[in-house]
């Protein structure tokens, strides 16, 4: 079985378009429908699927920006283990006093230090790339450009005193 297909083409490589083409007029209907040209295919014609240009290997060794996609994210994969980590103690203290207590004596070591160190400093520059990313992805709103330094300044801010607030509340509460 092979891959869908999108739309009929002729030997040539051609696709009927219903137009007939310049030159000697022909008796045959299917050759009067044919086009000359070969059909590009850097945009994608409506209702076929999409199908990017294969990379090389090694090729985004050479891309800086594409290196930075795939560090970032790289940091969420770590950011999910980290969730699954702290989920296993919830569910240690689900368990009973005892359990949990094993769970916490595991982060005595030196190689738990540095597994939460690297955990925040993924946080850290996933927050960090995201807020930088965020007014590039999102539509204009509130009639004007997403991408004025005034509106990350404010993102900034906004994200640090509800960060702080959050933890004053939970530390007071």
């Amino acid at each position: 079985m092979s891959g869908p297909t999108t739309r009929p083409t002729t030997r040539s490589g051609t696709r009927p378009t219903g137009k007939a083409t310049a030159g000697p007029a022909t008796t045959s209907a299917k050759r009067s429908t044919q086009v000359s040209t070969t059909v590009s295919t850097t945009k994608p014609i409506k209702g076929e699927p999409y199908e990017p240009s294969p990379r090389r290997i090694g090729e985004w060794l050479g891309d800086r920006d594409y290196q930075r996609y795939l560090v970032r994210e790289a940091t969420s994969l770590l950011l999910g283990l980290y969730a699954l980590w702290l989920l296993v103690g919830l569910l240690a203290l689900a368990i009973g006093p005892a359990a949990f207590e094993l769970w916490r004596a595991a982060h005595h070591s030196p190689w738990s230090y540095l597994a939460h160190l690297l955990a925040f400093a993924a946080a850290l520059y996933h927050a960090v790339t995201w807020i930088r990313l965020l007014p590039l992805t999102m539509p204009p709103l509130f009639g004007g450009r997403l991408d004025d330094v005034g509106w990350r300044r404010l993102a900034w801010i906004l994200s640090g005193v509800s960060s702080v607030a959050l933890l004053l509340y939970l530390t007071w509460a």
